[in-house]
């Protein structure tokens, strides 16, 4: 409304918060209600079907009522406004599983802080700032950017930095953030980029340039990393190469050159394996033929995720909010989860031998 306020969405959204409430009788839902907000038709159908395949083949209980936004923020809100009225001793609603639904849900979810809403979007990070009955599953990509700030760039006093931001939906998403957390630092450069491509030659020229200094400023990556580091190296450069989470992982390591042993310093949760992947592919594909979407493992992990707290007798949505901050961490199908709201728990390694190992600045 701010900035589009004679917009026909923005007269559309305001239609919808001013009009009055229906009449919904009171419901006392039963102990593991969930409700999934998942875009069942529409043109983004295949990802809510895939993602109700994953959660499906992992989900335990029956406890969990599906819902159709049809991938329209509209539709999404609708249906939200129509059931937050429900009460019960454990209400999970999980969704939206889109971006662009996400955007007009997440000011809603904060003024509801007696439910517990877990966002599956992973491409917008800044979610869980919104309220801490948000659960998000790119809160370790969020902290782990926080922790190279607050526990390496300030205290080491970085002074010239230049950071690497793939050209998609979660790259948006991280220059917002990027930009809100280095707004005091002046000596920036923000290079955006295609994943498509692998030579950076010219954007390291750029760098080089920008900063009239050979040696090269320090680097922040979030994407292509083997590509950059060794072309970074290749050049001459002495940069120091810092990333996230996103590379900690087994198979990273054994395919790891020396160009990245020698640079690369990774801010993560945690170092993930591919045994809990392997494991969920593995049933998928007996299941369903054929071989799961990014989606699907998403779905997965949070039905585990529930079944775990169901089976340690959570029966309150602050509860499993709390149960969530004790647990900290979760190793996945997908990928390490950070659930626990601070950078204290991100740790910085360096690859040794194949191996990553703890980094000692």
């Amino acid at each position: 409304k701010e900035y589009y306020p004679e917009h026909e969405k923005t007269k559309e959204i305001e239609k919808i918060f001013s009009r009055k409430k229906p009449e919904i009788p009171f419901i006392r839902e039963k102990r593991g209600s969930i409700f999934l907000y998942l875009p069942l038709t529409g043109p983004d159908s295949s990802l809510g079907k895939d993602f109700l395949k994953g959660f499906e083949l992992s989900f335990k209980y029956k406890d969990y009522s599906i819902f159709d936004t049809r991938g329209d923020p509209f539709q999404t809100f609708k249906l939200l406004e129509n059931h937050i009225l429900y009460s019960s001793d454990f209400m999970v609603l999980v969704g939206p599983l889109l971006s662009k639904n996400l955007y007009t849900a997440l000011p809603y979810f904060a003024k509801k802080k007696d439910k517990v809403f877990i966002v599956p979007a992973l491409s917008y990070i800044k979610a869980c700032e919104f309220g801490e009955n948000i659960v998000t599953l790119s809160n370790s990509l969020y902290q782990e950017i926080r922790a190279i700030l607050e526990r390496f760039i300030i205290p080491n006093n970085f002074q010239r930095i230049s950071i690497f931001i793939p050209r998609t939906e979660e790259g948006e998403s991280i220059l917002s953030f990027l930009y809100d957390l280095f707004k005091e630092k002046s000596d920036i450069l923000y290079i955006m980029f295609s994943p498509d491509s692998p030579d950076f030659q010219k954007k390291i020229d750029l760098m080089v340039k920008f900063f009239k200094d050979t040696l090269g400023p320090d680097v922040i990556v979030f994407s292509s990393l083997l590509s950059l580091s060794s072309q970074i190296v290749f050049k001459g450069l002495k940069s120091k190469i810092l990333t996230t989470g996103k590379f900690t992982n087994e198979d990273f390591a054994l395919k790891s050159s020396k160009y990245v042993e020698d640079r690369v310093i990774f801010a993560s949760s945690g170092i993930w394996d591919r045994s809990f992947s392997e494991k969920f592919i593995s049933e998928f594909k007996t299941k369903y033929n054929f071989y799961p979407g990014e989606a699907a493992f998403i779905g997965y992990d949070i039905g585990n995720i529930l079944n775990y707290a169901f089976e340690k007798g959570i029966k309150g949505s602050y509860s499993f909010l709390n149960f969530l901050n004790n647990l900290v961490y979760y190793k996945g199908a997908y990928k390490f989860y950070l659930f626990g709201r601070s950078v204290d728990y991100v740790k910085f390694y360096k690859i040794k031998n194949k191996n990553f190992v703890p980094y000692e600045y």
